[in-house]
C-alpha cells in the first residue's frame, strides 16, 4: 500500500512548495491548488504539530490559536475573489488538523458547492502565483 503524502507535513518540516498567503507563530494560510478545490480556496492550519489527526480532537484552547486567523483569511478570500461571502469548513478527518476557506460566487456568478476539497498546495506557474500575490494583497491585517 502506498503512502500519500501529507501536504501539511511536506510544507512544514520539508519546506514544501507552496503560495503562502501568511503565517503567523501560531498558524499559516496558504492557497489550495488542488484542482478540486475552488479557485481562490485558502487553508488555515497550526504552524506546529499537535498530534491531533482533526480539529475536532484538539482541546479548545489548542485550537482557538490557530483558529483565530480564520477570519482573516476569509476577508482576503473574499475580497481577492470578489465574492459574495465565504464558506469556511473545518476538516473532520486527515491527519492534520485545518479549516477550509472556500469563495462563494462573484455577483451572478456560479456558486460554489459545500463540499470540502481535497488539499494541495505545490501548484506550479504563474497563474498559481498572481492568484496568490492578488490573494496576499488583500489581506489588509499584514499592513
Amino acid at each position: 500500500e502506498t503512502k500519500v503524502p501529507c501536504p501539511f507535513e511536506a510544507v512544514l518540516q520539508r519546506g514544501g512548495p507552496c503560495h503562502k498567503l501568511f503565517e503567523t507563530p501560531e498558524a499559516m494560510a496558504l492557497l489550495n491548488t488542488h484542482p478540486d478545490a475552488p479557485r481562490g480556496a485558502a487553508v488555515v492550519f497550526p504552524r506546529q504539530s499537535s498530534g491531533h489527526s482533526t480539529i475536532f480532537e484538539m482541546p479548545d484552547e489548542e485550537a482557538a490559536l490557530f483558529v483565530q486567523h480564520v477570519p482573516r483569511a476569509a476577508k482576503l478570500v473574499q475580497q481577492a475573489m470578489n465574492a459574495e461571502g465565504v464558506c469556511c469548513l473545518p476538516q473532520a478527518a486527515g491527519r492534520h488538523p485545518h479549516v477550509h476557506v472556500l469563495p462563494g460566487a462573484a455577483e451572478g456568478g456560479e456558486k460554489t458547492a459545500l463540499e470540502v476539497p481535497a488539499v494541495a498546495f505545490e501548484g506550479i506557474g504563474d497563474d498559481w502565483e498572481a492568484l496568490a500575490a492578488r490573494l496576499r494583497d488583500a489581506d489588509t491585517a499584514a499592513v
